[in-house]
């Protein structure tokens, strides 16, 4: 069973885009502060 398509808010695409970009700039610090913090264990 389909459920017919309902039509997506305009603020749905742009809010997809916020998302990934906050998700590649989080990994992007994750990889960033990755080596700094081995750096810092004893």
């Amino acid at each position: 069973v389909q459920l017919p398509q309902q039509p997506q808010p305009p603020y749905f695409n742009s809010y997809n885009f916020a998302m990934v970009e906050f998700a590649e700039d989080f990994v992007g610090m994750m990889i960033f502060d990755v080596p700094q913090f081995e750096l810092e264990l004893p």
